[in-house]
Formats: C-alpha cells, structure tokens, sequence
C-alpha cells in the first residue's frame, strides 16, 4: 500500500504535504542544503507533475529560495521564475524573482520583476522596497531614495527600506536628508530594542563618515546599549571614530578584547595598533601589527602603522621596509609614500626623501598630508619658497596642533600692508609662535597696523618687544581690523630666501628690572665667581620626538663637568628639579634657582637674559634666548626639526645661536663631549665682547 502511495504521490512514499512543511522549517532555521535534499523526490519531471500546481509553485519557491541562501542567484531566478508561471497571482514570487535577479547583476529583469509584483498587488512595500535597491546598485541614487520613501509610506515600520533611503540619500550628497532619514527611522523603532540599535549604528556610521566623528559616538554607545552589536564590525567603526575624535586610548581600551579573540581579524588588529600608536605605546602597538601582517602580509594598513611603530622606536631599516611593503600594490599610495620619505629623511637621506614626496605628488597633488610634510622637507632642506607655499597647507591636516581661527575677516594675501589693520593670531606653541614673531619687524616696517593676539604666557614679553603693535589676548578681532592671518603665515612674506633674514642679534626684550634682580639674587645665592648658564636637557612632546632628543642628564656629563661654571634648572617637567639636583650632588655643580619653566615666560624671559650663556636640547628654551639674543647652545638630534635645518651649524632665525648636531647612530656622550667645547668658546667669546671698551664695540 505504501508503494503504491509512493508511486502516486512520487515522494518516495512520504506526504508532500509533509515535505514541504519540514522544508519551510529548514528554510527558517538557516539550513538550506537540507531542503535541497527534502525536495529532492521531485526533481523529476513526471513526480513534479503529479503534484497539484500550487504545490509544484512551492517545491520551485523553496528551492529557489535555498539557491538563494547558498548563493546561487541564477539557479534562484531559474526556481523562481518557474514558480511565477505556476502562480500569476503571488506577488511574493515576483519580489524574490526580483531579488534573485539584481544579486545575479540582471538588474534591468529585477526591475521588470518588480514591477510585475507591484501589478499583482499594487500597494506592497515589498515591491518598491526590491525597487529601491536595484536603483541604488544602478547609482541611480535620487531615484532609489524616492522608491525607498514610497516603501515606507506603505510600511512606516520597514526597517530596510529607512536604513537603505538614508544611504542612498548620503550617496546622492544629500547629507542633510540623509541625517534626517536616519532619525526618522530611529523613530519608528523602540528604544533599545534590535532594530533601534541597527538603526543607530547606521547613523553613527554616517556621521563618522562625513567627518562628524565627535556626533557619531552617542550614536555607537545607543548601538550597543546592552545588548549583542546588530551590525558587523561595529566595534572597528565606533574606534576608529573615536581615534578620528581624538580619543586613542578609548579606542584602544574597546579593541582590546575583541583582539584577544581567535576571530580577531587583520583590518581589527591593524586599527588597534593604530590606536596605541596614536596614543603614544607604539612598543604595544607593534605585537598587534605584526599580528595583522601575519594573517594578511598584503593589509598595508598594517605595514603603514608597522612602519610607524619601527620608526618611533628608532628602527628606521625595519620602518623603511614595511612603508615598502605597503606600497607594493600601490606605489604612488600617498600614506606610504609620506611614511617611507619621512623614514628616509630621519636616516639623513634627502635626496631619495625628495624623490618619494616628487613621486607622491605626481599621484596626488591636492593631498593635503603630502603637502604638508613636503613643506617641513623643503624647509628643511633649506628651500624657503616651495617650502611656505606649502606650509599653506596645515590647516587640511587633520592632526595640526592648533585649529584655524575663525576671525570673521578676508585673509591677508601677502599685498601692501601699509596702511591697513591686519589682526595676527597665535598657532603650534610658544616656541614657534617666538620664532614667527621675528618677522614681526618687516611687517611694521612696512607700514602696517598690527594688533597681535597670543596667549597669557607671552602677552608681557611681546608688549615689550614690539612697541610699535598693540598686544591682545582676546580672540576677538579690534572693529578697525581688515585682514588677519596666522603667526605663521609671516615667513611666507618676508623670508623667502637666507638673505632675508636679518642680522640683528635680537628681536625680544627683557624686562630689565627682572635681569638685574636674578643677577642679584644669584650673586647673593654664591654665583658671583662664575659663567651663570640656564640648561634644558631635554625636549620633545610626542614619543618619536622625545626618543630624539631624549638625552638624559648623564649623558650631558661632559658639559656639567666643566669648571667654573653656575648651573640654573630651565628643564620643564615634573621630574626636572629633582633630577637636577641629583645631578648637582653627583658632578659637583654649583647651582642657583631660577624660575619656573613651565610658569611665567616674562618672567623666564628675564632669567634667560640675566645668564651668560644657555644649553639646552633644541627645545622652546633655544627659542627664547634667541630671541633674546643671548648666546646659546643647541644640540640638535640627528633627525632634526625643519626649524634648524640640515648641516649648518648656526640658525638663519637666532644669530647667537651654535648648533651641536649628533651624527647618524652617534650616542649622546660623543656629541656632548664636542657640545662642552663650543660652550667653552661661547663663554670665551662673552666674557672677551664683556671687556671691551665701549668705543670698540
């Protein structure tokens, strides 16, 4: 009896019935493979046959279907189609025809199928929804918007069609709608439930895409809100986010577990990496860089960081070798190419360093990085006038220091200023703002107004040293002002070649009571008999820059050693005073107080001018006795700023200045024995110009 049953129903004896209500349950529980082998009994022609027409259409639908989710979409389309021929009215069928068939990349018969459901059931949001899609992967974005829209006016709860209108209204450049569609949205979902928190990752995504990092981070926090991420690699977009807000630790601390998972992939190794570099623990940052270059050699995203953590560990063989390797597929790929010139130009190379950056910028020469480092390499290789030109570009730096000041005034373009009331504000740090303060002069001189705004730190100082302008600390413009520009637009003006600069020793003045009252009081203190020398041992505020010059005390030991001399603390920095003192313990130095560093800079200023001499690692100190016209000696590491430039050993900027350069893998003991002879000469030369008669000098 079973067999004739089976022979009849042509399921192998088993009710089709049955059969397909176990297939439905495969499909809804992910498991498509088994309703392949469900319905295999009707694979032939005659067993198909013998089943009812709206059975036939489901055996095509499921199986259709399960393609589908094995990804398989032209067998889908074929199942599919077959279906609809069964079964005119369904417009289910024609919807997933549609599917079937824009993910085959037949997106024109997609349409058609589309529309053939919206004729079988005019009104389906499914139906404009499939429509929607097709047009977007068509790039026809104003379009697929506008069907997108229509499927949430039939379905104002359709969560695909909000989260697919707000992309495609973000990809049609319409970034206002495109917020709005997010938190309309946002709207129809409770909060915290599943498609709330995968409507805020859309929008937090969106914002961290158009630049908004600081905006999106609300949007990941209420995407995670206590429950499992709804949307892949959600912790990867809210870090680097968060590393685009400034926040590396953060975006550190929420890699850190994920990273520690067996699943943890290069690209979410290579982000973290790139958070702890950016946060300064590129010797943590290197274990999971080489991670990531371990499970894909080819993420030059990770060869990039590596590049970096090498460099800013002082392994620049190994940093120039990963640059290289992430620009294997790509050779003009700017990131690397800026990576692999700075490497070359810290190991003294700045000929193939020119050649890289040449290279970069035939590839992209709006990119604004590139332009950036190249002008510090121009400048640094002495090469004034390309170099300003491109110091323009620190503003489209995403990590420049210091943001660009809205003013409410036209910028000044280097033409006559006489006359006219430009307004100058501050950019970077005190020692930059003192060494673009030197060009202040050549502006006055040529007939100019000026109201200079800069912090309270330097505000006295200036005041005194240029009468001739008025000193603000407001950011606010005075009314009569018709033009503003930053501190450092002034060399682009006035040094374009070395014989610009000038000759005078000094451009700042000290307040001269304060002079004689350090003099004074460090006569008293027992520092009669001797030089009074300010010393800074130190410098540098990112790791790169602190690896460089971070000679320790010790290593100045040549220079503390020499005879006769009265030492003053000038170091910032929490530790400084007691290390000082440690250091005036072990070498027998004689030592006096001085101000606070880290404190007031007029009153620095006059402690600086009231000594005969200074010594310090090229840091804001150097700045400031220049500036002062004392006599100074900077030691300047072997991959020196652009401010003092390759080679030459004195300063175009500070005439008084003498430049102590440590060589290519020379230790700091080797260039200090060389730095005590020159402050020797430097205290010669003073005490000798100190003697002369008045007549003579």
């Amino acid at each position: 009896m079973a067999e004739r049953r089976g022979a009849r129903n042509g399921s192998g004896g088993r009710d089709p019935r049955t059969i397909l209500t176990t297939a439905q349950q495969a499909l809804a529980n992910g498991r498509p493979a088994q309703v392949l082998d469900l319905l295999r009994p009707f694979e032939s022609a005659p067993a198909l046959a013998r089943l009812p027409a709206p059975m036939q259409a489901a055996v095509h639908a499921f199986r259709g279907t399960a393609r589908l989710q094995l990804g398989d979409p032209p067998a889908a389309a074929a199942a599919f189609s077959q279906a609809m021929r069964l079964d005119r009215r369904d417009a289910g069928l024609a919807c997933s025809l549609g599917a079937a068939l824009q993910q085959a990349g037949r997106a024109e018969d997609a349409l058609a199928a589309f529309a053939e459901a919206e004729r079988r059931a005019p009104g389906l949001a499914q139906a404009a929804y499939g429509r929607g899609v097709v047009l977007h992967g068509l790039g026809r974005f104003p379009e697929a918007a506008d069907a997108l829209a229509e499927a949430i006016r039939r379905d104002p709860n359709h969560l695909p069609a909000h989260e697919n209108r707000a992309i495609a209204l973000a990809a049609a450049g319409r970034e206002a709608e495109a917020d709005a569609a997010w938190r309309d949205g946002l709207a129809t979902q409770p909060s915290g439930s599943p498609g709330h928190r995968r409507l805020a990752a859309g929008l937090a995504r969106h914002l961290a895409a158009t630049g908004r990092a600081e905006a999106a981070l609300p949007w990941f926090a209420a995407a995670r809100d206590g429950g499992p991420p709804m949307v892949e690699g959600l912790a990867g977009s809210e870090a680097a986010a968060l590393l685009e807000a400034g926040r590396p630790a953060d975006a550190a601390a929420l890699l850190s577990a994920p990273a520690q998972a067996p699943s943890a992939d290069a690209e979410l190794l290579s982000l973290l990496g790139a958070a702890l570099l950016a946060d300064g623990r590129p010797e943590q940052a290197l274990p999971m860089l080489q991670r990531a270059i371990g499970l894909d050699p080819g993420h030059r995203g990770a060869q990039l960081h590596a590049g970096h953590a090498r460099q800013a560990l002082g392994d620049l063989a190994a940093a120039e070798t990963h640059h290289r390797a992430a620009l294997r597929d790509d050779p003009s790929w700017p990131p690397a190419v800026i990576g692999l010139a700075t490497v070359l130009q810290e190991a003294g190379d700045d000929e193939a360093a020119t050649e890289m950056f040449d290279r970069a910028a035939a590839a992209a020469p709006e990119q604004a990085q590139l332009r950036w480092n190249r002008a510090l390499h121009d400048l640094l290789c002495g090469r004034y006038a390309a170099g300003w030109d491109g110091y323009v570009s620190r503003w489209q730096v995403p990590d420049f220091p210091t943001p660009a000041q809205e003013t409410g005034l036209p910028a000044w373009n280097g033409d006559d200023p006489a006359g006219r009331h430009l307004f100058v504000w501050p950019e970077q740090g005190p020692g930059d703002e003192i060494m673009f303060a030197s060009c202040l002069p050549d502006l006055l001189a040529a007939g100019a107004e000026v109201t200079l705004q800069t912090g309270p730190r330097l505000a006295p100082l200036f005041a005194r040293s240029f009468p001739g302008l008025r000193v603000t600390t407001a950011a606010n413009p005075p009314p009569s002002a018709t033009a503003a520009l930053p501190i450092g637009d002034l060399p682009r003006h006035y040094r374009q070649r070395e014989a610009d600069f000038p000759a005078r020793p000094a451009f700042l003045a000290a307040d001269r009571q304060a002079v004689a009252d350090w003099r004074a009081r460090w006569r008293d203190a027992g520092g009669a008999g001797g030089a009074i020398v300010g010393l800074s041992w130190r410098g540098g505020v990112t790791p790169g820059e602190r690896r460089r010059r971070g000679a320790t005390l010790e290593d100045w030991s040549p220079v503390l050693r020499l005879p006769g001399l009265v030492w003053v603390n000038m170091q910032y920095g929490a530790d400084a005073a007691a290390r000082f003192a440690a250091a005036a313990e072990i070498y027998g130095m004689t030592v006096v107080d001085g101000p606070d560093p880290a404190g007031d800079l007029d009153e620095l200023a006059a402690a600086v001018a009231a000594t005969d001499a200074v010594a310090s690692m090229a840091n804001t100190l150097v700045h400031l006795a220049g500036g002062l016209g004392r006599p100074c000696l900077a030691v300047v590491p072997a991959a020196p700023s652009w401010r003092w430039q390759r080679a030459r050993l004195d300063s175009p900027w500070y005439p008084t200045a003498r430049l102590v350069r440590q060589g290519q893998d020379e230790a700091w003991p080797q260039v200090m024995s060389r730095a005590a002879d020159i402050l020797s000469g430097l205290l010669r030369d003073g005490r000798a110009a100190a003697e002369e008669p008045d007549d003579e000098r």
